[in-house]
């Protein structure tokens, strides 16, 4: 039944009927991103140009699903690429209603989430290198840091590639894989947006300020997202391997005798990450 008002007009009673305001419903699909920015490319491929980035809580319509690694998506009328992988971007169903009257009130959308976005837990379970399980707690962290350290923690298990820098959202030909210090510049790039060269000589001597590593507890003045480099008999100064602090004694790293990206305990001084560390760089203020 129809809505009645009442209105009163000059001691006289009228009765008035309203018709429901009707509205026209319109959906579209939005890619958006998890946290952070994510950056979007001219071609669905990771070695073509990058022209931007889509900003946490910005929507770019969704063109397509180009392939399972990329969508195509809408940046002001141009198509541009943007990564598929669910811990970064997720898709979002919004359905405008717009009122048909031209006096009703301005449109209102409806959103409902169509993929899960990333987990936001801050405590996550992993297997080490070594088999055993270990535990990261990022409830201490900054925002920049838990950042970082998702970014990180979506490699785990990505083979060793000298001179590279493929994570495993977008492989070349086939083959995804870093080295160390181009592990430790990918994450922070992707994660942060703060580049810096995939040397680990490089990192050694000029990204960041030295950190002090204790000698009896190597961890205590380290913050999570410090580089972490680590000696061996042709380079005592810690040069030759390069990984990043994830907090409660952890790291993240590539290679080092894995052969892939693992977390490390630092607590064990008779294993070699334990005993090995030398030198600590901090690159978040």
């Amino acid at each position: 039944m129809n809505p009645i008002q009442r209105l009163t007009i000059a001691g006289m009673t009228a009765f008035a009927l309203l018709t429901p305001t009707v509205f026209a419903a319109t959906a579209h699909h939005v890619v958006e991103t998890n946290h952070g920015w994510v950056s979007y490319h001219s071609e669905a491929k990771l070695s073509s140009p990058v022209l931007g980035r889509l900003e946490l809580g910005q929507e770019a319509p969704l063109i397509k699903k180009a392939d399972a690694y990329w969508y195509e998506i809408d940046i002001n009328g141009r198509d541009v690429y943007i990564t598929t992988n669910s811990n970064y971007t997720h898709v979002a169903n919004v359905t405008t209603l717009k009122p048909a009257a031209t006096t009703a009130p301005a449109p209102q959308s409806i959103r409902t989430t169509t993929s899960t976005p990333a987990p936001s837990q801050d405590v996550i379970h992993v297997t080490a290198g070594n088999g055993t399980s270990a535990i990261i707690n990022l409830s201490g962290d900054t925002v920049q840091q838990k950042a970082l350290i998702k970014t990180a923690l979506t490699q785990l298990g990505v083979r060793y590639w000298w001179g590279h820098q493929v994570p495993n959202y977008a492989p070349v030909n086939g083959r995804d894989g870093f080295d160390c210090s181009n592990f430790v510049a990918w994450t922070y790039k992707t994660s942060l947006g703060i580049h810096f060269s995939g040397s680990s000589v490089y990192q050694r001597f000029h990204v960041g300020t030295p950190v002090t590593i204790d000698k009896t507890d190597k961890t205590k003045y380290l913050q999570p997202g410090d580089l972490l480099f680590f000696a061996n008999a042709s380079e005592p100064n810690g040069q030759g391997h390069v990984g990043m602090y994830i907090g409660s004694g952890l790291i993240i790293q590539e290679g080092g005798g894995r052969g892939k990206v693992t977390v490390e305990s630092l607590n064990n001084h008779r294993a070699w990450f334990g005993r090995s560390l030398v030198f600590a760089r901090r690159v978040l203020k």
